[in-house]
């Protein structure tokens, strides 16, 4: 009996909280559907019916008071609500489309958007416009009818009746096109007085006023060809070319090429005379064309005779512009060409070595490698350089990155015979190879002692050409070649100032010629402590950059992973973050020395740091476990130390299983938390209903 009467006394306590719940909800509910109403009245009686703001007002109300009560007649308010903002909603985009339309002149457009826009309200504007776009509409055919008309006229060739007739439309409807129109009209009757006056001028033989006056009509009318034509003529006929030349440019009349073709014959350029009078049919030139043949002939003939004698006389820089203005005049012709290509220029590389003066001589050679971009001239630099970095040491930096551009075309080198000064007869390739690369190095190793600095800088110059040097060996189609050569990293550094700009690809050797390519090289020899020392400050621009900056900093931080100082490289492989998640030999490795940095922890903060960077480093399985495990001890702690509550302790624990979600020691926390949690909750509604039986009994 007692455990009924103690059931029915929960029963009823329930029942009277939930009534008194329900009172005071739809209390709440009744007040906020009331100002609702209040809102929504309003709005519908204002004297501006497109207002939507206060109707949005009062639906997120009905839509509160209909949540917190679900009564049919707040979702009949919702609906109406609804209804009325779809309907204001439609109006007024079909409003503005309207306005839109009407402000860019479609007026018809404008009228259908106005009219669709009254049968959801009728408003004064709304009538306004319509009668505005009405009216609009009448006066835009007749100024359509009036424009063509004037149009017709004006290529009638009247175009002073043309603006007259253009006007009478215009001042009753100010399209905006019409102003162009009008201003155009009026430009070509100014430009077409202009001419006639000229016209009269220069059948009168006044020369300088029908200069003038031409001149006049292009300013109004440039696109009038036969103003410049006669321009032209008056010039010619004054023996000023270059201004006839001028006014002939971009005009391929008969008329103008013939006076092309005249002036430059008269200036001696025959060529050029013959080309324009090439296609001109006019019967009476055929003799002229004749005779510019032979004159052109002739001239050919003196120029080489001028380049011969120049040869001769031992003129040979003469000699080599005469033939290059040949070339560039007659075009290519094999015996002039042959003559500069294997005798003048020869013999001119060969003038230089005659003094020994080496500033000079490198500045000669250098200028003509960058010129020819060619094996001999880079050969003659590399000459000149060695003999001149023994009495000026800053030229040995620009000496290793010649030298090592040599080396890479080595094969295709046919200077390398007979030289004595590496001791050898027979021709061995990499025999002269290993030689050179000997004697840079010793070249360099002379500084140790002296000049550390400089060893290491020249150290850094040839580590990276060397490493170049290696790939173009091993995989032929890396590196770059300009005009079939191949350029090393610091031959295009040093001289790109000069060299086509080229976008590198996204690889070791690519790397090599970017800004970090010093840096890249170090890497590659393992020397990361220098690396870390000459790396560029700034950040990576282009892929290529993104790519080297990645490889850097990855070292940089695996080197100090091997230190076990993980907080050294913490910032450099959270910046090659990027380049290790796309290579899995990098992954592989950073996550063995991660496994091996945290047997090495032994505070509990740090082994809570280091795995947090980890995770968010890889998010490998063991980062990942690692992670968990110890934010799972901390978030321990806490409840511990009731520094959190069960709810905090447990909401936290179980966002971590999105990350492990199978962790033992993360899920064994869990089920404890939920176990004490569950037996709190029991203990509480154990008292609730103590007391409640109390009160049943005590009122009985």
């Amino acid at each position: 009996m007692l455990i009924i009467i103690f059931i029915l006394g929960v029963l009823a306590l329930l029942f009277i909280l939930g009534k008194l719940e329900y009172q005071k909800q739809l209390k709440e509910s009744k007040q906020i559907v009331k100002e609702a109403k209040k809102i929504e009245n309003e709005a519908l009686n204002s004297s501006s019916n497109i207002h939507i703001h206060p109707l949005k007002e009062a639906l997120r109300l009905y839509e509160k008071a209909y949540k917190l009560v679900k009564i049919p007649e707040y979702n009949t308010f919702i609906q109406s609500c609804k209804n009325e903002i779809n309907k204001r909603e439609q109006f007024q985009k079909l409003f503005q489309t309207g306005k839109q339309l009407k402000k860019s002149w479609q007026f018809e457009g404008a009228l259908y958007n106005f009219q669709s826009a009254k049968r959801f309200f009728v408003t004064e504007e709304i009538e306004h416009l319509i009668k505005d776009c009405s009216e609009k509409i009448e006066l835009s055919k007749e100024y359509y009818l009036g424009f063509e008309n004037s149009k017709k006229t004006a290529q009638n060739g009247n175009i002073s009746e043309a603006i007259t007739q253009f006007k009478l439309v215009y001042d009753m409807f100010k399209h905006p096109d019409g102003e162009d129109y009008l201003d155009n009209l009026n430009r070509i009757l100014v430009g077409k007085q202009y001419f006639k006056q000229a016209l009269n001028y220069d059948k009168n033989r006044q020369i300088k006023e029908a200069i003038f006056n031409y001149e006049k009509a292009l300013e109004s009318l440039p696109e009038l060809t036969e103003s410049r034509q006669r321009l032209a003529i008056l010039y010619f006929n004054q023996d000023d070319f270059n201004q006839a030349i001028k006014y002939l440019q971009n005009i391929n009349t008969e008329t103008a090429k013939y006076y092309r073709g005249l002036i430059y014959a008269k200036q001696g350029d025959l060529q050029k005379a013959q080309k324009e009078w090439k296609n001109i049919t006019n019967y009476t030139l055929k003799k002229q064309k004749e005779t510019l043949k032979i004159m052109a002939e002739r001239q050919r003939l003196l120029v080489k005779k001028t380049i011969q004698d120049f040869v001769t006389q031992d003129k040979l820089e003469n000699a080599e512009k005469t033939s290059l203005r040949f070339i560039e005049r007659f075009g290519n012709d094999p015996l002039v060409t042959e003559n500069l290509e294997s005798h003048i220029k020869p013999r001119l590389d060969n003038q230089i070595w005659t003094n020994k003066e080496w500033e000079k001589i490198v500045n000669q050679t250098e200028n003509n490698w960058l010129e020819r971009l060619d094996i001999v001239s880079l050969h003659n630099l590399v000459i000149a350089l060695y003999y001149y970095a023994q009495i000026d040491s800053d030229q040995l930096a620009k000496l290793i990155v010649t030298w090592s551009t040599a080396l890479a075309n080595i094969e295709i080198n046919p200077a390398l015979k007979n030289i004595r000064w590496l001791g050898i007869k027979i021709i061995n390739l990499v025999e002269i190879a290993s030689k050179i690369k000997d004697l840079i190095e010793r070249l360099i190793d002379n500084y140790k002692d002296i000049n550390l600095d400089k060893y290491f800088e020249l150290r850094d110059i040839y580590r990276q050409e060397k490493f170049a040097l290696n790939l173009i060996v091993d995989m032929p189609n890396c590196g770059i070649r300009i005009k079939e050569i191949f350029i090393t990293p610091g031959c295009y550094e040093t001289y790109s100032h000069k060299l086509p700009v080229i976008i590198f690809p996204t690889k070791i050797w690519g790397a090599l010629y970017t800004d970090w390519g010093k840096a890249v090289a170090a890497c590659l020899e393992n020397d990361i402590k220098r690396a870390i020392q000459i790396k560029p400050s700034k950040n990576p621009v282009s892929e290529t950059e993104n790519f080297a900056y990645d490889l850097v900093c990855y070292h940089e931080g695996s080197y100090h992973l091997q230190q076990y100082n993980w907080r050294k490289g913490k910032t450099a492989l959270k910046q090659a973050k990027r380049g290790i998640t796309n290579n899995n030999e990098w992954r592989e490795n950073i996550e063995k020395l991660c496994q091996k940095q945290r047997q090495e922890i032994d505070e509990f903060n740090e082994h809570l740091e280091f795995a947090k960077f980890w995770h968010e480093l890889l998010a490998t399985q063991a980062a990942k476990s690692y992670f968990v495990e110890y934010k799972t001890r901390e978030i321990g702690s806490k409840l511990a130390d009731d520094e959190i509550s069960l709810d905090t302790g447990l909401n936290e624990l179980r966002k971590l299983k999105e990350i492990d979600y199978n962790n033992p020691i993360l899920n064994e926390l869990i089920k404890k938390i939920e176990e004490i949690d569950l037996a709190q909750k029991l203990e509480t509604i154990g008292k609730v209903i103590g007391i409640a039986a109390l009160l049943f009994l005590g009122g009985e």
